[in-house]
């Protein structure tokens, strides 16, 4: 049973189309990750869903309800959508304790005080805050305060819960950790999540599916591996981290000839003879010996940074900037040195020039 399903969704802002013609299908149970550059359109899509946007056309189903269709004037306002939202900011009240913030849903539902006790103390052991009820948000970490907003959201279990940016304001560490822990949650209750981000990492690891926005439009909608492996336009190569880019010349039997030198295998559909891009990240790439027998240009070192468990390498090929993440134990290479790229075609993404 699909859990959201959005068809031909329109919202502008005067001649600004902010949400243009939008369609989905997100099954029960399933995370939907937004992903895309800032003002593509992602968080004015989650707010039409959550209802504190109304569209200009198109209809919004959650479950069997419809909760917004221009043509049948269903206009369903936000609180009897029965969903859950998680914002940028922690969003609790600190004159509350937790165990209060976590309660607040449920009272305005009508539980009892037994039945709320026993809810509050279950969303709490669900995210890891046992004994927790008694503090106040003054008291907690970030990372701690995110997981009381989140056991507010699920202690009413909501049709869906949405996400807009809930990891954007913690640390690295945090938000990795939370991005397990949002997971995990997910995993264990069945929940349905749409999730806004803009971090690539974040979109892969939390969804199920992952739709690419631009302009207000979605440019690509596919699961993760596939979205990774197989970006849908240059474009949406280079959004999701593909930042080296590489002429060449298609030719048959899925080689590419490179501009500079040098010869790789690649699966592509381009005709013989086309000239073609490839984009690849700085991980699938590696410098070898001006002299070896890497597939690639050769190039010339530019600038070196050492990352912690790997040197990241700016080379010149011609007038073009390249950057080659090579882990530590391997060949270094000093600034001014000429190397030679080695390229891993089977990360590569091919476009027709």
């Amino acid at each position: 049973m699909s859990a959201v399903t959005v068809s031909g969704l329109v919202k502008a802002f005067g001649a600004v189309r902010a949400v243009d013609d939008v369609s989905f299908e997100l099954p029960s149970g399933a995370v939907l990750g937004l992903l895309g550059p800032s003002g593509c359109g992602k968080t004015t899509l989650l707010r039409c869903i959550a209802g504190l946007e109304t569209p200009d056309d198109g209809t919004i189903a959650i479950g069997q309800a419809t909760v917004f269709a221009e043509r049948g004037r269903v206009l369903v306002p936000p609180e009897r959508r029965e969903l859950g939202m998680m914002f940028q900011s922690y969003a609790i009240w600190p004159h509350m304790t937790v165990a209060e913030n976590v309660a607040f849903g449920l009272k305005v539902r009508g539980w009892n005080a037994a039945k709320t006790a026993r809810r509050i103390e279950e969303a709490l052991d669900l995210v890891r805050l046992p004994g927790y009820g008694r503090r106040y948000p003054g008291e907690l970490s970030g990372g701690q305060m995110q997981r009381v907003v989140l056991a507010r959201c699920l202690a009413y279990h909501p049709a869906l819960l949405l996400l807009d940016e809930p990891l954007a304001n913690l640390d690295a560490h945090l938000r990795e950790e939370m991005r397990a822990e949002l997971r995990r949650i997910q995993r264990e209750t069945g929940t349905t999540m749409v999730a806004v981000t803009h971090d690539q990492a974040e979109a892969l690891a939390l969804s199920d599916l992952i739709l690419v926005m631009e302009a207000g439009r979605v440019r690509q909608a596919a699961d993760p591996r596939a979205l990774h492996a197989r970006p849908a336009s240059p474009e949406i190569a280079r959004f999701l981290g593909a930042v080296n880019r590489l002429d060449g010349a298609a030719r048959a039997g899925g080689l590419v000839a490179l501009a500079g030198g040098g010869v790789v295998g690649i699966d592509h559909a381009q005709p013989a003879g086309s000239p073609v891009v490839l984009y690849l990240r700085p991980g699938d790439l590696r410098l070898g010996a001006a002299n070896g027998d890497a597939n690639g240009p050769l190039a010339r070192v530019d600038s070196v940074e050492f990352l912690g468990e790997a040197l990241r390498y700016r080379v010149l090929v011609g007038d073009r900037v390249l950057v080659v993440d090579q882990p530590l134990g391997g060949p270094e290479y000093d600034l001014g040195a000429d190397v030679r790229i080695a390229v891993d075609g089977s990360a590569a993404s091919c476009f027709a020039a």
